[in-house]
């Protein structure tokens, strides 16, 4: 294991073969997601040669910056591999649908699906309505975006990064968006919500499209925050980091103290108008960071 630019953490080429043989077994994804549910050690950590090293470089660079990226897991197993690189950051990973871990998201010209949709996404953090948000949210890269950079490419704003800007008087209207003023976000998909700042002591939680849709369910035309919106995203991109990801490229980043982001994705039809190649990334939630 080999560390390149800041907060990169790079598989080596032994580590990466031991990986793809643990992947390769008969129902990994499955039995790791047992496992990871039942709150197991995923798989034996101390026959993994390479793998305590691996941890720390991962750990110590998601203390520091509060994301990590992680570049040449190997994609056997649906990708499995991303969960064991996110115990390294988070021992509690999040289910959903009961039983199920890992999540996966192919980009479509045919839906409005925020998750799948071409569309450029929103500066956010992930399953924001609820209760207890996760602590991390893990995306790994499994098809690369057909146009390539800067289609698909993904960016993270840090708190502390965005915190350091509301000393300018210029962005004093966002500071008191962010951080003195009520509000209620709701998920359309469901009856959870949530009220308050969206920056509370040393954790945020946002997404534009929760703030609109509770205004809407209050019966205004969801509007009423556009400015607000529309200069949180200005700033939010003047402050943010790029990240481009390619296949077993995977980011850790803090779902409490960063926002994430994911600009406008192609494709390129094989076979109009159901056959075609776009962006593909599996995502994973934990519950707990360090």
């Amino acid at each position: 294991m080999t560390e390149s630019s800041v907060a990169d953490v790079i598989v080596s080429v032994e580590l990466a073969r031991r990986l793809r043989s643990l992947a390769s077994s008969n129902h990994a994804l499955v039995e790791t997601e047992r496992r990871a549910l039942s709150r197991l050690p995923l798989f034996e950590e101390s026959a993994m040669a390479g793998w305590s090293d691996f941890r720390t470089a991962i750990r110590s660079a998601y203390l520091r910056d509060q994301y990590v990226v992680v570049r040449g897991l190997p994609l056997d197993g649906e990708g499995v591999a991303v969960l064991w690189a996110l115990a390294c950051v988070s021992d509690q990973l999040r289910s959903y649908r009961g039983d199920r871990v890992l999540k996966h998201f192919r980009m479509s010209p045919w839906t409005t699906a925020l998750s799948h949709t071409l569309e450029e996404g929103h500066f956010h953090t992930d399953l924001n309505t609820a209760e207890s948000p996760p602590a991390v949210t893990a995306i790994l890269c499994t098809h690369d975006d057909p146009g390539g950079p800067p289609y698909g490419q993904l960016r993270i704003a840090r708190l502390r990064d965005l915190r350091a800007s509301f000393a300018d008087p210029e962005h004093a209207g966002v500071a008191e968006f962010l951080t003195a003023t009520t509000l209620t976000m709701v998920n359309d998909t469901s009856p959870t919500s949530w009220t308050g700042c969206a920056i509370s002591r040393d954790v945020i939680r946002f997404h534009p499209e929760t703030i609109r849709a509770a205004e809407r369910r209050a019966g205004r035309d969801g509007t009423r925050f556009e400015s607000e919106l529309r200069d949180t995203k200005v700033l939010a991109m003047h402050v943010s980091v790029p990240i481009d990801l390619h296949p077993g490229d995977a980011v850790f980043v803090s779902n409490r103290r960063a926002l994430h982001y994911r600009a406008a994705c192609s494709v390129r039809f094989t076979r109009f108008p159901r056959e075609f190649e776009s962006r593909q990334v599996s995502v994973a939630h934990g519950m707990t960071e360090p």
